[in-house]
């Protein structure tokens, strides 16, 4: 039978993104089905019923953590205690997997008999195998969203299935603003470069200053280059005129700030990008683009990444990761300068061997998960494979 009550639950940008998609097809599949929980404001335009607001939990690195440890607490057992109080059919995690692992084993040890489901497979080919057993011993369905993914748990009882990637379910419904540009102020779209400073203070604390830097060298070797720089929340201009300022910009006049609506307008016309590590990176190899992708945690996460989760990755981009080589140089293990930056950025701004090898790269990104999705999109097949589970 279809599932008549399900709890939902997405902890940052990108699971609200996949969560109000699948929302969508879950409504479409069930529409009389009541879905409560917690997403952002995606989710909140699908119609959740939101119990506590996503931008609750957005928390940065594991001194963030520790710092907002008590109230994370606080949260994580209420959460807990409404799904159990309220017995939902399906509780559905949506990535963030450090919170919702351990939510999923909390149901279990509290005896929830629902069906427990994770979109978004854990990084376990990153993060260490530890956590396959701990996925196949307390879901029953596992929603994967890159093909080499699923023979991970071929030595599992665990149901895990490949419903293709959301981006490309994403990209395909996405209507390009031919009048984005002007709407910005945006002078000219022909020698852009885009910044993706992240959405949380600390990133954009940490990373744009830099970005910003080196984007102005590049502008003093190409007069003709405009910079615009990709807002992921409102709520964070004020630190990006804080930090413009600190620089000597003026938004508006030395580069342009886009909002999050027109994220893929930016990223189709740019000619190169400079991003911190994520999601944003994937995007931009589906679209195309070359891209330095930046990051840095403060000393004590790198040591807590280095020697107790022992996280020793040959590359760090899902981009690089998916084609197994650079095609995305990185700049994070190590702090950069603006002057590295800039010293990366050029070669794949201008023609020539490095740009030709990085846009070869993009086409294999885009050749793997665009042949791998089947008729019906990512969040479709995962509200069908929901469904079939409470058949069962």
């Amino acid at each position: 039978m279809t599932p008549q009550k399900l709890f939902i639950f997405a902890g940052e940008h990108s699971g609200d993104a996949y969560g109000a998609k699948l929302l969508e097809a879950l409504k479409a599949n069930a529409p009389q089905m009541s879905i409560y929980g917690v997403g952002g404001p995606l989710m909140r335009q699908q119609g959740l019923d939101c119990v506590m607001p996503m931008e609750e939990f957005q928390v940065m690195g594991f001194v963030d953590i520790v710092r907002k440890l008590p109230t994370i607490w606080k949260q994580f057992y209420a959460i807990r205690n409404l799904i159990l109080e309220t017995k939902p059919d399906v509780v559905v995690f949506i990535d963030y997997p450090g919170f919702n692992l351990r939510m999923a084993k909390a149901l279990r040890k509290k005896g929830f008999k629902g069906k427990l489901v994770h979109y978004i497979c854990p990084t376990v080919w990153a993060w260490g195998k530890g956590r396959i057993k701990t996925l196949a011993d307390n879901l029953d369905l596992l929603l994967a969203i890159f093909p080499f993914e699923p023979p991970l748990f071929a030595d599992t009882k665990l149901d895990t299935r490949f419903v293709g990637h959301p981006l490309i379910e994403a990209l395909d419904h996405h209507h390009y603003d031919p009048e984005w540009a002007r709407k910005i102020g945006l002078p000219s779209t022909d020698n852009v470069l885009a910044l993706f400073p992240g959405s949380r203070t600390g990133e954009i604390t940490r990373l744009l200053k830099r970005q910003l830097t080196a984007a102005l060298k590049l502008r003093q070797r190409e007069p003709s280059l405009q910079i615009a720089l990709s807002c992921a929340d409102d709520k964070q201009l004020p630190l990006i005129n804080k930090i413009a300022t600190q620089c000597g910009l003026t938004v508006g006049k030395d580069f342009y700030v886009v909002p999050r609506e027109y994220t893929y307008e930016l990223m189709k016309a740019c000619r190169t990008a400079i991003a911190k590590s994520g999601t944003v990176n994937l995007e931009l190899a589906l679209h195309g683009k070359p891209c330095v992708v930046v990051y840095e945690v403060s000393t004590l996460n790198y040591l807590i990444l280095w020697y107790f989760v022992r996280l020793h990755l040959n590359h760090y981009s899902i981009v690089n990761i998916l084609c197994n080589r650079l095609v995305y140089p990185e700049l994070i293990a190590d702090p950069f300068t603006a002057e590295e930056l800039y010293n990366t950025l050029l070669p794949l701004h201008i023609d020539g061997e490095v740009r030709n090898t990085c846009l070869q790269g993009c086409r294999q990104v885009q050749e793997s998960l665009f042949s791998t999705t089947k008729t019906l999109m990512a969040s479709q097949q995962a509200a069908n494979a929901i469904a079939t589970l409470c058949r069962l």
